[in-house]
């Protein structure tokens, strides 16, 4: 649903349609939340597994680890969301438009980083019990 609303939003900011911008929105933000969602709450769900399985390989509970050093790379990862995305909305606006071209690419740049997750996620074997 995330990727429908990442390459849709900019398609659809272009045409008139027949419902209000405003449920326009609300849809859109409805799809937005059911993704991030699953973003906040499926990597608790596959650590524990991945936790669990080293408990029992080690003999040692080392779960803090594993929940402390995952903010490392988020907070490296957040900070060039923040820098690509001033850069997108820093770009020029389109002639004859009020929005600029940054907010055409914020889609499609979007769900480019979601399908490379989604497929890093794929060759990644998250079950250790397989």
């Amino acid at each position: 649903m995330l990727i429908a609303a990442l390459f849709l939003t900019p398609i659809i900011g272009l045409y008139e349609l027949p419902i209000s911008k405003e449920i326009l929105g609300y849809i859109f933000i409805a799809l937005g939340a059911a993704g991030i969602s699953g973003f906040q709450l499926f990597p608790y769900a596959i650590m524990a597994d991945i936790i669990h399985e080293d408990e029992i390989k080690t003999g040692e509970n080392r779960a803090g680890l594993y929940t402390g050093f995952d903010s490392i790379p988020l907070n490296i990862f957040q900070t060039l969301a923040y820098i690509i995305s001033g850069y997108i909305m820093s770009l020029p606006e389109i002639p004859g438009r009020s929005y600029t071209a940054g907010l055409i690419w914020w889609g499609p740049i979007g769900g480019l980083f979601v399908i490379l997750g989604t497929l890093l996620l794929t060759k990644v074997n998250v079950d250790p019990f397989l």
